[in-house]
């Protein structure tokens, strides 16, 4: 499909990207899916045979710009993520002076194309973040916006918008112990009557603070992007959990209200609508919205809110804090 000499030529992609070579491509398993790539990526090696459930290759400028000549892209505020939808139902992702990818209609493939990106980590981040999202949402999955943890055979998903302090902390449970499953992007599929989460990537992404409190042993922290003040963290084996679990509870993380007392952290319990809204807001990529989607969306919302109990938790962010919320969590598990 596309000219791999082409692509290789271009100075646009980080000095450490390593491609397939002609006629291969690389097998990795994550979020529970098998993923054939043209580009190495720093995930376990699949070696089942079979189709792959996401197909990822590497184009070069000159395909983008055919393939997205006359696009709109949204939104047009100048924000720095924007997409665009392509007359075959295909979606184009775009982070100006990073990266862009083309999703396929049913999600089977993602094509990518680096834009000055530094780093392959920092890649990787949106390759397997927000693009394997679009492409599950395609395949007619709905994956959520959450970090997930493991620990003391408890396994709890935090939701909550950007900057609500997820993975602040997912890192300090790793920190007492815990094992990570996945930062960002969770994927659930049901066995037994409950719902299961699959590994992500075993990386976290933190801000400098709570990466030199909670990851004093990370040695490789990449910068996420030159906009971002977060870094990538890859984790050592004793905090990765690499076989998908059991859930035993949501928790949605938010602000406390103004009028809170300022040390409280506060714990209730969500049900009914405000449990299901909860559920739709968290699920990730709500750009798409044909009525197929939205219907399957609240079919998971109900099923989940049924089988899961799902609380806000509220606490001021402060590290101090930290223990008394860990004690919340595991009570109410």
């Amino acid at each position: 499909m596309f000219d791999p000499m082409q692509v290789q030529a271009e100075p646009l992609w980080p000095p450490e990207t390593v491609f397939a070579p002609a006629g291969h491509l690389f097998r990795y398993r994550v979020y529970g899916l098998s993923v054939a790539s043209g580009l190495r990526l720093d995930l376990p090696e699949d070696p089942a045979p079979g189709a792959p459930s996401v197909c990822v290759e590497a184009a070069s400028q000159e395909y983008f710009s055919r393939r997205c000549a006359g696009m709109e892209l949204e939104p047009d505020d100048g924000s720095w993520y924007r997409h665009g939808f392509l007359p075959d139902g295909a979606i184009y992702l775009r982070w100006d002076g990073l990266f862009q990818f083309c999703v396929a209609a049913d999600g089977r493939r993602v094509t990518c194309g680096s834009l000055g990106a530094e780093t392959m980590e920092s890649f990787q981040v949106y390759l397997l973040g927000h693009s394997l999202g679009f492409a599950l949402v395609n395949q007619g999955e709905e994956p959520l916006h959450a970090t997930v943890v493991t620990m003391d055979g408890r396994t709890v998903a935090l939701l909550g918008r950007c900057g609500s302090g997820k993975s602040t902390l997912a890192a300090y449970l790793l920190y007492e112990g815990g094992r990570l499953v996945t930062d960002d992007l969770l994927r659930l599929s049901e066995a037994e009557g409950r719902y299961v989460a699959h590994p992500g990537p075993q990386r976290i992404k933190l801000l400098p603070e709570p990466a030199g409190l909670f990851m004093k042993e990370a040695a490789d922290m990449v910068e996420m992007n030159p906009d971002s003040n977060k870094f990538v963290i890859p984790l050592p084996e004793s905090k990765r959990c690499t076989a998908p679990v059991a859930l035993d509870a949501l928790f949605l993380l938010d602000w406390p209200a103004a009028d809170s007392p300022g040390s409280e952290a506060r714990l209730e319990r969500l049900t009914g609508r405000e449990a299901f809204l909860n559920v739709i807001a968290a699920t990730f990529n709500i750009r798409i919205k044909t009525p197929a989607r939205l219907a399957r969306q609240f079919r998971f919302a109900e099923s989940l809110c049924a089988r899961l109990p799902l609380y806000r938790l509220s606490y001021p962010r402060e590290f101090s804090v930290l223990p008394h919320v860990r004690q919340l969590l595991w009570e109410a598990v």
